[in-house]
Parts: structure tokens; sequence; C-alpha cells
């Protein structure tokens, strides 16, 4: 008995995978935008070379901001 719950269960769990993958393969078909398929693995390939670069840039901003302040109030305090 326990055989037989166990080849239910890998059953439905393939069954659930096949289909699952069945229904991507159709909507990609549905679209025939393969260009932005490749653009969107393009992105995610550079965004994991160096997936801080937006926030590292935004904080170098901030650092020169921030001096360019800390500047300008020493400046005046003068």
């Amino acid at each position: 008995m326990e055989i037989s719950r166990t080849t239910i269960v890998i059953c439905i769990t393939l069954f659930i995978v096949v289909g699952f993958n069945a229904l991507l393969y159709i909507s990609l078909v549905k679209r025939k935008n393969t260009v932005s398929q490749i653009d969107l693995l393009r992105k995610a390939a550079k965004r994991s070379q160096n997936p801080w670069i937006e926030e590292e840039q935004k904080l170098e901003e901030l650092s020169r901001l921030v001096k360019e302040f800390k500047k300008e109030g020493h400046n005046k305090q003068e």
C-alpha cells in the first residue's frame, strides 16, 4: 500500500511540474517576443556581476554632497 501512495504522490508532482512548464512554454510562444526575453537575461547577467551598483552610485553621490556641504559650512563659520 505504501508503494501505491508513493507512486500517486510522484505522479501528481510530475503532473504539476509538467503542467507548469507547459503553461510557461505556451505563454512564451503566444508572445513571440524573444528579444525582450534576451534583454531580460542580459540585464539579469549584468546585474548579477554587481548587484549593488545603483546603491553604490547613490552612496557616492551622497558622500560627494556631504563633502560639499561640510566644505560650505566650514567656510561660512570662518
